[in-house]
């Protein structure tokens, strides 16, 4: 029980940092690409290292999302049949959230 509410704990959080990360990526898109103020010169390298940066934050988040994929696999093969229906289905939804957020993250990337 304990494993499963850190799990998905941790699960949320990455969710949290993709949507920033996410957030991030359409705001640097439209300060390049629709700029509001068209009088003021954009600095295209401090937007490079920000770009940059958010795409290591997405990269270790996609490696942890491969983490917990192989953790759920693992836990649910050898837990099988020592944990009630209730905790096999949020074992479940938690491997399709990771699913679910490794698509998001290859998308951001």
């Amino acid at each position: 029980m304990a494993l499963l509410t850190l799990l998905d704990a941790a699960i949320d959080r990455l969710a949290d940092i993709l949507e920033l990360a996410g957030s991030k990526l359409d705001h640097y898109s439209q300060t390049i690409f629709n700029p509001q103020n068209l009088t003021v010169k954009l600095d295209y390298q401090q937007l490079m290292q920000q770009i940059g940066a958010n795409g290591d934050l997405n990269t270790k988040a996609r490696e942890s999302l491969v983490t917990f994929n192989r953790l759920i696999s693992f836990f649910g093969q050898t837990v099988h049949s020592k944990i009630d229906q209730e905790k096999e289905s949020q074992l479940a939804t938690l491997g399709r959230d990771v699913a679910s957020l490794s698509d998001y993250a290859n998308f951001l990337s």
